[in-house]
């Protein structure tokens, strides 16, 4: 049920945006415990693949199971990734685009899922005169937000969407010219979500939508010792 005020029209063109015309829901309704291993190992063997920029292995790129495989098989250095993506809001506020494409460069080499590190990368290279990498990349984070978009229409519980990183959120309602006012956690049937409140730079378009986060909150858990590695 939306938020009073809030209508299904902006959820919708989120949709659209990322080119799910007819959304579904729960297309990635897997169990937390199935195939992460294979999936790690997916993420792994497609990551070098694309670092190729070889614009056919976009096409080839199976995008949900490439995000699931980085939560399972990427790791994680949280310091490190602040830093950097503080040094690329500090390069893409002074139109740096060399220092975009060294400090992207830096990011992609931890995480090939990272959607704005694809994005901002693929506008520096354009501004460089490198169209085809610039193409490349945009079309990598495209796939990756296709592959959130589809996997409902995020305005309930039983059709939220998808993620397995809390940035992957973010970017999301980002690509739609939202920005992210609140968030809360939520238990419903056994699974995990995170109720996001956004709005438009101007306030005046509100929205709320809902990100299925089981697995995410599932791996976070294993990695402090909350629960056994071997749970699912």
């Amino acid at each position: 049920m939306n938020a009073p005020g809030i209508g299904a029209a902006p959820a919708m063109a989120l949709v659209a945006l990322c080119g799910c015309a007819t959304p579904h829901a729960a297309a990635v309704g897997v169990s937390p415990g199935a195939g992460r291993q294979a999936d790690a190992d997916y993420y792994r063997t497609r990551a070098v693949v694309l670092e190729d920029r070889v614009m056919a292995e976009v096409a080839r790129t199976e995008f949900v199971r490439f995000r699931r495989g980085r939560l399972y098989g990427g790791g994680g250095h949280p310091a490190l990734d602040r830093a950097l993506n503080e040094e690329l809001t500090t390069a893409f506020d002074t139109n740096n685009h060399a220092a975009i494409v060294a400090t992207t460069g830096r990011m992609l080499a931890s995480d090939q899922t990272d959607i704005r590190a694809h994005m901002l990368r693929g506008i520096a290279l354009r501004q460089l005169n490198r169209p085809a990498a610039a193409d490349f990349h945009r079309a990598v984070a495209v796939g990756l937000l296709k592959s959130i978009s589809a996997s409902g229409d995020g305005l309930g519980f039983k059709s939220a969407w998808t993620v397995f990183q809390v940035k992957e959120e973010y970017e999301l309602l980002k690509a739609a010219g939202y920005q992210v006012e609140s968030q809360s956690l939520e238990e419903k049937g056994q699974r995990m979500f995170e109720v996001v409140e956004a709005k438009k730079p101007d306030g005046r378009e509100k929205l709320r939508v809902y990100f299925d986060v089981t697995e995410l909150f599932a791996e976070g858990e294993r990695r402090v010792g909350l629960r056994p590695a071997t749970a699912p």
